[in-house]
């Protein structure tokens, strides 16, 4: 070979090399920028879901508390999921395992939205007792001054355990809410608009 095409064959070598090198290099990159969009997009999900939760915790305490914070962060969850499934990259047979795991995690999240449904109509049914049962306790006692003393302290032991039960998530003041109602059930009363008063207060609790 003349030292013409020797130095011909040494360029293209070079070329080949650098192609190369420049082709990995920008694998390399794309990689990268793969794994720390994913990366920040789990994040984004945790901080979302922590953000849920504390929605949720807001809402066992306050009166009235706004459920649309908690939809919220479900739809921007689920949209963060839905950027992550659609990433062409992750399309790649070798990220299967990690998709299926996010097909585990929607599955989990599809449960919690259901529980959160049911707290939430639970909820609003213990928050609308918390109000209006001393109301119409407050009621009672003053349209009948003179009510018996016994079925008094029931009355007010049941509106106890009522706020009790709503605080504390304590399932044995429930026990005790329903024995307190049946008690109350058991009186009788003489004065009809009594009666009705007392029938009113039952059916609430």
């Amino acid at each position: 070979m003349t030292l013409t095409g020797n130095i011909y064959a040494a360029v293209l070598a070079a070329f080949f090399v650098g192609a190369l090198f420049f082709y990995t290099d920008s694998q390399t990159s794309r990689l990268l920028q793969l794994h720390s969009t994913v990366y920040d997009t789990i994040g984004d999900i945790e901080r979302f879901e922590e953000q849920l939760d504390l929605h949720l915790l807001k809402a066992s305490f306050f009166i009235y508390y706004n459920f649309d914070h908690s939809h919220s962060q479900l739809r921007k969850i689920r949209k963060r999921i839905a950027e992550i499934r659609e990433n062409a990259y992750l399309q790649d047979p070798v990220f299967a395992e990690t998709l299926a795991e996010f097909g585990q995690y929607e599955v989990k999240l599809a449960e919690k939205e259901e529980l959160i449904l049911r707290f939430a109509t639970i909820n609003s049914l213990i928050q609308n007792s918390t109000t209006h049962i001393p109301s119409l306790t407050a009621r009672y006692l003053s349209l009948f001054e003179q009510s018996d003393g016994q079925y008094f302290k029931e009355l007010s032991r049941i509106t106890s355990a009522v706020f009790l039960a709503s605080r504390s998530l304590d399932k044995d003041f429930l026990t005790e809410l329903r024995q307190g109602v049946n008690r109350l059930q058991e009186y009788h009363f003489k004065n009809d608009a009594q009666a009705r008063m007392a029938l009113t207060l039952g059916l609430t609790y």
